[in-house]
């Protein structure tokens, strides 16, 4: 099984990514985990130049392999944290990057129809996140509208400026990661 984590923390040891340790740890030994770390990465924005509404491409290349990964990937996992009640810069322009793939649907192309792969999100907010939550679901949900993603779990850790997350929301994301591998249709024709 394949799953593709989009990992959008700065911080490569940080709360974030003790949460996705923690969800990594609970999945079997053969899954295949590919990360893209998007502040690594820098997705262009998309600048609305029309070039995906007639064709399957974008005018930038710096998601060409990304967009493999998403047209192969079982699964996917979301780790990200709250930033002004949204995601991070580098999330939002790969978010909005997906326009490529609402074209493709406009135009009857649909790369992803009747697709619903399993999707995790794994949160962390330096406060207490009021509204993020629902502000940052609604968002990966249309994304997974034309991407082929359903949102099936969703871990937070709130606080986490004071304090790492919590032994009860690691054991969450551990549980929450098996139960992503334990819903994934391995072999889903794409």
């Amino acid at each position: 099984m394949k799953i593709v984590v989009f990992n959008g923390s700065p911080r490569a040891d940080g709360n974030t990514a003790g949460l996705l340790q923690a969800a990594l740890a609970g999945m079997p030994a053969d899954a295949q985990v590919q990360v893209i770390d998007l502040y690594s990465l820098l997705p262009m924005p998309c600048t609305a130049c029309g070039c995906c509404k007639t064709q399957d491409t974008c005018m930038f290349s710096d998601l060409s392999e990304t967009d493999v990964l998403l047209r192969r990937a079982d699964a996917f996992i979301w780790a990200l944290p709250v930033y002004n009640y949204s995601v991070p810069a580098p999330v939002k322009a790969l978010l909005d990057r997906f326009q490529r793939y609402y074209e493709l649907k406009e135009r009857g192309e649909e790369v992803f129809a009747d697709c619903k792969r399993p999707a995790l999100l794994l949160l962390t907010a330096g406060r207490t996140g009021l509204y993020a939550v629902d502000i940052i679901k609604k968002q990966l949900d249309n994304a997974g509208r034309y991407v082929g993603f359903v949102l099936s779990d969703t871990v937070f850790a709130a606080e986490t400026d004071k304090t790492a997350p919590q032994d009860a929301v690691l054991k969450a994301a551990a549980e929450a990661g098996m139960r992503l591998c334990q819903n994934t249709q391995v072999g889903y024709e794409k």
